[in-house]
């Protein structure tokens, strides 16, 4: 009982505080939404309920950031903020700049990582909803496929702190995008995703976060299910959204837009449509994201030159998108960039070849190259073939190897019950043998003595009537032994009332014998169970009372029977001496060990709390 007032009051604590922290942050969250949507003067109007000077200067360059856009001028320095929120915040705003201003994203990542950190700490579920948007946000910016899996761990600690429905449903966005950047080469696992998550997306009410999902929805329809038209559709309603662009952020999106309009038109065979998109777009030279802008938009023109046969302009720009690759990353495989660019180099000399009709050499020293690289590619190919399937065999080995230690713990697990079984069933057989031996045994010994007698009384020429009658009382004693251990066994009125009753008559029988009292409590207890389940549960009740009996020299104990919906709570009590809590096992004396495992096996739970001089409180939770 006094566990369950503990456990009530912990609660309440926690209750409080969750809503004490949630009346703090619901400002935080306001000034967020609007700020990210692009409502400048609605967060303008928030900053005026936050009183506090520096969590309010903060802000402001957040502010600033997102209205005119990320750079070096905004960098802040931490250490002149003593609150931890205005902490976490300037760490958010430094992360920003870092990544989409300087394009220095191990950085970025590294100062976003401790603003989650941190804000986790203070359970500022606002903060660490905001910077893990930043930290996904640097994974959707990668444009290759990668094996990397770590993102999956910042979706789903997103949707686990997601505060309110629309933090939720764009954690849900960043799921679907990062898999369609990361797998585009398993096109199934994108269809999928696709499929699970596309009525949730359209339910993203942030005016930025929509217009994202209807480019994310262009991709997928331009690429992976072929149909044209709603990716016409997706790309004209992300652009009707996109005719007031509010924000730095806002901007940037509407040129990405844009050149996913230029990509339909090359696609849809309109590549001088296309052409004219690009050329007319109006790109910052300033700032990473602004660069890679510039590079796709470069892509595109290489894609669009390429589709009109004109092989040297489209060279030419691939060299430059790589170029720009080059300067926006420098992990990129540099061999990628020298084999374009050889190949750019070699279209020209070919066509200076046609022209002036050189020598057939220097061609036959091309394709002997080209003979050679292609020879050199295959080997590489079937020696990462090889590997891979090398791997596989490994996997699939320790997958096997896995399966086979886990069949081994259930087997011992079952071994280990179905023993706590036998013993349960073994001290019930030596317990019925000592009361067959003490007490019927003497009884029996007796009227076979008074046999014996009326025997020799007869052959007196006696009368053997007192005989009989001292026989008749020893047959009935035997009888009202033998029923008593029938009853025993059957546990008591169990049979014909149920465990409560049972228990109940236990509890009266030992505190009107053993000097113990013994309280037994129900609480919604109406129904019976199983036979079967009752008897287990009247033996482990009865074995824990003989442990008190036993060990505790206690003067009073409680049993507290609660039955819910699907669950009966067991609690048995005493104010004996008790015992220092160790590994329940055999050994200790009282059985507690073969009482866990009975409990096991009815797939419940036991909780002992003990210690010397303070009693013992055994808690048991069996499901129904």
């Amino acid at each position: 009982m006094r566990l369950k007032n503990l456990r009530y009051h912990i609660s309440l604590i926690l209750i409080l505080a969750s809503i004490s922290l949630s009346f703090g942050q619901n400002v935080l969250g306001e000034f967020f939404q609007y700020s990210q949507n692009g409502y400048f003067v609605k967060a303008q109007n928030t900053l005026a309920e936050i009183k506090d000077q520096e969590l309010n200067e903060v802000l402001r360059y957040h502010l600033d950031i997102l209205k005119i856009g990320p750079n070096t001028r905004l960098l802040d320095d931490v250490s002149k903020y003593t609150h931890p929120e205005s902490k976490i915040i300037c760490k958010i705003n430094n992360g920003i700049i870092e990544f989409a201003y300087l394009g220095n994203e191990l950085k970025s990542f590294q100062l976003l990582r401790q603003a989650l950190e941190e804000s986790m700490a203070l359970n500022n579920r606002v903060l660490a909803c905001e910077s893990l948007k930043y930290i996904l946000e640097i994974y959707e910016r990668f444009h290759f496929a990668a094996e990397d899996i770590s993102y999956t761990y910042f979706i789903d600690t997103y949707k686990q702190l997601a505060y309110n429905e629309v933090e939720y449903n764009i954690a849900q966005f960043y799921d679907y995008r990062i898999t369609q950047r990361f797998q585009f080469k398993n096109p199934e696992i994108v269809i999928d995703k696709y499929k699970k998550l596309k009525n949730s997306l359209e339910k993203l009410s942030s005016p930025i976060y929509a217009i994202r999902r209807d480019n994310t929805h262009f991709v997928h329809h331009l690429q992976y299910s072929g149909n044209k038209d709603s990716a016409y559709f997706y790309i004209n309603r992300a652009l009707d959204s996109l005719k007031a662009p509010r924000g730095f952020f806002e901007k940037e999106r509407l040129i990405a837009t844009q050149i996913n309009l230029a990509a339909y038109l090359i696609d849809a065979n309109k590549v001088k449509q296309g052409l004219d998109v690009l050329n007319k777009l109006n790109i910052p030279e300033d700032g990473f994201l602004n660069q890679s802008l510039h590079r796709f938009a470069v892509y595109r023109e290489h894609l669009a030159y390429k589709k009109l046969g004109d092989s040297l302009s489209s060279f030419k720009y691939m060299n430059e998108f790589l170029n720009e690759e080059l300067k926006l990353n420098q992990t990129k495989n540099i061999q990628i960039i020298s084999e374009y660019e050889t190949k750019y180099q070699t279209a020209q000399k070919e066509k200076q070849i046609i022209a002036e009709k050189a020598d057939k050499e220097r061609n036959l020293n091309i394709a002997i190259g080209l003979a050679f690289l292609l020879i050199l590619l295959t080997i590489i190919g079937v020696l990462l073939y090889r590997n891979s399937k090398r791997n596989e065999r490994i996997a699939e080995q320790e997958k096997a190897i896995q399966i086979q230690k886990t069949e081994k713990a259930l087997k011992e697990k079952e071994i280990e019950t179905i023993n706590a079984m036998v013993s349960g069933q073994e001290k019930e057989r030596q317990r019925l043998a000592g009361e067959l031996h003490d007490n019927l045994g003497g009884t029996l010994a007796a009227l076979k003595m008074h046999v014996g007698n009326i025997e020799n009384t007869i052959e007196q020429g006696k009368s053997p009537t007192l005989s009989l009658a001292k026989m008749t009382t020893l047959l009935s004693a035997a009888y009202t032994q033998v029923r008593g251990i029938a009853h025993e066994k059957n546990s008591g009125v169990m049979a014909k009332n149920g465990l409560l009753p049972a228990i109940e008559k236990l509890a009266n029988t030992i505190s009107s014998s053993q000097g113990l009292q013994i309280e037994v409590q129900d609480f919604g207890l109406e129904d019976r169970l199983s036979n079967d389940l009752e008897i287990t549960i009247f033996r482990i009740i009865q074995e824990l009372i003989t442990n008190i009996i036993k060990h505790s020299n206690a003067t009073e104990a409680t049993v507290s029977l609660t039955q819910h919906d699907k669950e009966l709570n067991i609690m048995v009590e005493d104010n004996g001496v008790g015992f220092k809590v160790g590994k329940l096992t055999s050994s200790n004396g009282m059985g507690l060990g073969s009482i866990e495992r009975r409990v096991e096996h009815l797939e419940g739970t036991m909780e002992v709390d003990s210690s010397p001089g303070k009693g013992t409180n055994i808690i048991i939770d069996i499901p129904l």
